[in-house]
């Protein structure tokens, strides 16, 4: 049961990322990045370096096959963003924080995994998993960060119905995963990424018909 888990959850969670890189071919045809935010981008190659590493110290194919797909993703999105910024302060900004987000991330798993800090492998393993689930958190939340403005234009129209449906569908396949695998540092994450899914349906559901004319 759980490898027919892992394979649903992997194929599922592979077409959400894939989903998401839609918008970057709209972007490559207009050559323009419009007013979108590079927030997402950034919490995906954090939550994704994080993942892929965790997902090889557990060895658990699954995890790494689907964060290997999503951080190669984030590396385009990146790289679309530096070429279509709007300003060349915004390409210096994207390229200084992608570099420093998966740098940074390296270092400090190359530093838990030398043993430095860490002697033990299971504590290693968990320190590993902690800041797998943190960086998830940042991952599911950075979507959020545009919320406030939803709000205030009172138009959701840029949420796509079809990946809420699959970002909330692998939160939960994730958190069933993870509940079974009895790994705690997946449910939590994803759990909570269920959480912040619903929030923006429930936008989508308010705001999704964008303004209301005016009257």
């Amino acid at each position: 049961a759980l490898d027919a888990l892992s394979v649903i959850a992997t194929i599922i969670t592979v077409a959400m990322f894939l989903s998401n890189s839609w918008p970057l071919r709209g972007v490559w045809a207009a050559r323009n990045w419009g007013a979108q935010r590079p927030a997402g981008i950034f919490g995906v190659l954090l939550g994704t370096t994080w993942w892929t590493t965790y997902g090889l110290i557990i060895a658990q194919p699954a995890v790494v096959i689907c964060n290997a797909v999503g951080f190669v993703i984030g590396c385009f999105g990146a790289f679309t963003f530096a070429k279509f910024g709007s300003t060349a302060l915004d390409t210096q900004h994207v390229v200084k924080t992608s570099a420093v987000v998966v740098g940074g991330s390296m270092a400090m798993i190359l530093l838990i995994r030398s043993g430095l800090v860490l002697h033990s492998e299971p504590f290693q393993r968990r320190a590993l998993g902690l800041c797998a689930a943190t960086a998830s958190m940042l991952m599911f939340g950075a979507p959020l960060s545009g919320a406030a403005e939803i709000v205030r234009r009172k138009d959701a129209s840029r949420l796509s119905p079809l990946v809420l449906g699959l970002s909330l569908t692998v939160c939960l396949l994730w958190t069933l995963f993870g509940a079974m695998l009895g790994d705690a540092m997946i449910v939590v994450p994803n759990a909570g990424g269920a959480v912040v899914t619903v929030l923006q349906v429930v936008l989508f559901w308010r705001y999704g018909g964008g303004p209301a004319p005016p009257a």
